[in-house]
């Protein structure tokens, strides 16, 4: 995890998931196409491609390990 690192240089040891949230926000979609026509003959290319759009949320409980 990326918050690993800077975590145990400040201020603990490690962590323990509390609660863990996702949230749909909506869809990003885009698409595109082209057609070619040679005498009678009409060819058509497409490509399109949709991804979610998600918000993630933690809490976690900070772990210090003390001697």
């Amino acid at each position: 995890m990326r918050i690993l690192q800077p975590l145990r240089r400040e201020m603990g040891d490690g962590l323990l998931l509390k609660a863990e949230q996702t949230d749909f926000l909506g869809t990003y979609s885009t698409g595109n196409a082209t057609a070619i026509t040679s005498g009678n003959i009409t060819t058509a290319v497409g490509s399109g491609v949709s991804v979610p759009i998600i918000r993630r949320e933690g809490q976690y409980f900070v772990i210090k390990y003390v001697d």
